[in-house]
């Protein structure tokens, strides 16, 4: 694997796992742009060279789609949907309606995927499902993480990168209690298990040092990966939602835990 040289353009910002993606079929890696106009570069893996530099006015970020094709966040509330043809250029591209209220209560971008579906979570709570099964992206129905009495107490997702999935297709999301607007880069305090398809919550993780990022391990045994606010790494049995050791000298300042597999 050689070095590829990228347009000097790519959106210089602190670490979102969703400003790069490699598309489903491990052809083309979509880097995000934005250097006053918004845009999208295309790289083929196999011939290791840049191929495809696509306008994406208004829309953000990148999420594969199961075909191939990747989707973005629009700052009109709407979603859009590029499909790839197999030089990496632009095949066609559609659009959602609206479905994201910026101003009441965006998602939030830091999105986890689980088998065909990426779950998005909005700042005061709800889960936004968007099925990337089909020919274009479904939006599904929205679900709370929280009952009512606990979004009394303002119980709000949390971290740096607070949601991760497992194939298993357990959902795991950062929490906070006492949540106002910003709070949402606050460290998290517990982190909830839900089965995502049924939108139901399956256990609650109290967290021994709060939390910066989560991920989880995609074997049989899902550990829970945080990094904490100490700059450590601390791993949680899901079974019994204990800590199970803490694995430190990992850098200056980590951000973020990537595991590997096919949820993240």
């Amino acid at each position: 694997m050689k070095d590829i040289v990228i347009p000097t353009k790519r959106a210089n910002s602190v670490v979102l796992k969703s400003s790069t993606a490699i598309t489903a079929d491990g052809r083309f890696l979509i880097v995000y742009n934005m250097d006053g106009s918004m845009s999208l570069t295309v790289i083929d893996l196999d011939t290791e060279a840049v191929v495809g530099d696509i306008p994406t006015p208004g829309c953000a970020l990148v999420y594969p789609d199961s075909r191939g094709g990747v989707f973005q966040l629009c700052g009109d509330g709407k979603l859009a949907h590029l499909q790839l043809d197999a030089q990496g250029g632009l095949k066609k591209r559609t659009t959602s309606a609206i479905f994201n209220d910026i101003d009441a209560d965006p998602i939030s971008e830091k999105a986890s995927l689980i088998g065909q579906t990426w779950y998005f979570t909005t700042y005061l709570g709800e889960v936004q499902p968007i099925d990337v099964g089909g020919k274009t992206p479904a939006i599904k129905r929205r679900w709370w993480l929280a009952d009512e009495a606990e979004r009394k107490g303002n119980w709000r997702p949390a971290g740096w990168h607070g949601t991760a999935g497992h194939a298993d297709g357990s959902l795991f999301v950062a929490m906070t209690p006492n949540g106002y607007n910003g709070s949402h880069k606050d460290p998290a305090l517990e982190v909830w298990v839900y089965d995502a398809d049924k939108g139901q919550r399956t256990k609650k993780i109290k967290l021994e040092t709060p939390g910066l990022s989560i991920g989880v391990a995609n074997g049989e045994q899902a550990d829970l990966l945080v990094v904490n606010v100490a700059g450590g790494l601390d791993v949680y049995d899901t079974n019994s939602g204990q800590l199970s050791r803490t694995l430190y000298d990992l850098g200056s300042a980590p951000m973020q835990v990537h595991a590997v597999g096919t949820a993240q």
